[in-house]
């Protein structure tokens, strides 16, 4: 049985290359190089450590780096090239089933007063 989790050096180093890549394919191969571990045990560990797999917090930051890049004035597809997304409407339907907004409602909500949406 597996204890414990990544240990927190590689939990940052994984996490800051995956902040400096995500406008790109991120593949489990080349995070468990980075940390040299298989890709099999990296999955693992990275489940025991964050509750979640890899590609569910990839996912996570992207939708993250969407937030804060619609709170300018980038067209859509802008923002989902920028979050590495393959599309405008990729995007729109992984943010929509995690925020139950699209982008272009969230958008609109944050000008609204400059209030946060309800769905963040």
């Amino acid at each position: 049985m597996l204890k414990g989790g990544l240990a927190p050096h590689l939990s940052h180093r994984i996490d800051d290359w995956i902040e400096a890549h995500l406008d790109g394919a991120i593949r489990l191969a080349d995070l468990a190089r980075l940390v040299d571990l298989s890709p099999f045990h990296l999955h693992r560990m990275f489940r025991l450590s964050r509750g979640m797999t890899l590609q569910d917090w990839i996912t996570t930051r992207r939708i993250d780096r969407a937030k804060l890049l619609l709170r300018g004035r980038s067209p859509l597809i802008e923002v989902a090239v920028a979050c590495g997304f393959a599309s405008q409407s990729h995007l729109t339907r992984v943010f929509k089933a995690r925020t139950m907004l699209t982008p272009a409602a969230y958008r609109a909500a944050l000008k609204q007063g400059g209030a946060r949406p309800l769905a963040i």
